[in-house]
């Protein structure tokens, strides 16, 4: 829809929302057609004049608009998050995701009861090929352990297991990255 303001400005407005906060907008014939409407989008833009200036509605608009407080991310979300927005091609939540990950206040931890465990975001990596994530963890990886075996062995419970089976692609990329890691050790 299309508010057509005072001297012709034209704002782009979604006819829904306009309808649901007026009803002088909402029983416009081409808006309460259009809501009532599976194809409304198909039909075209429908305009409504109004003869006031284009910066009052642009005020009024602001108010109307429903504002959703921007989502946290964290250990405990950034993971599912992330896997859904790649599933739907969601580049700038991709993005959001990944800048959550490379943040220097996110750090890896060595416990594999931990949501931020090292080796789990090492598979993720490799399943979503983020090279920059992979760094991150092989960079912990030289500091933190001082030899395959301690990566190799991990407390018990399943964990490490868990997290390869979510991640398939990153079992064979994570045995030749830890091997590799730690003969850069030596």
């Amino acid at each position: 829809m299309v508010l057509v303001c005072k001297h012709g400005a034209r704002l782009h407005v979604h006819s829904l929302i306009l309808s649901k906060w007026s009803l002088v907008i909402g029983s416009f014939p081409g808006v309460a057609q259009r809501r009532n409407s599976i194809d409304g989008a198909k039909e075209g833009l429908t305009e409504f004049p109004v003869d006031d200036p284009p910066d009052v509605w642009r005020a009024v608009l602001g108010l109307l608009y429903p504002v959703t407080p921007v989502t946290e991310l964290d250990w405990d979300n950034v993971e599912s998050i992330y896997e859904l927005a790649d599933k739907y091609n969601m580049p700038g939540v991709v993005e959001r995701c990944e800048s959550f990950l490379m943040s220097p206040r996110c750090s890896l931890s060595p416990n594999a009861q931990d949501n931020n465990y090292v080796l789990k975001w090492l598979a993720f990596s490799a399943s979503y090929r983020q090279h920059k994530l992979k760094e991150k963890c092989m960079q912990y990886i030289r500091l933190t352990y001082r030899s395959i075996d301690e990566l190799r062995n991990p407390p018990e419970g399943g964990y490490l297991r868990s997290v390869l089976a979510n991640h398939p692609a990153g079992v064979q990329y994570i045995v030749d990255i830890l091997s590799f890691v730690m003969q850069q050790r030596r």
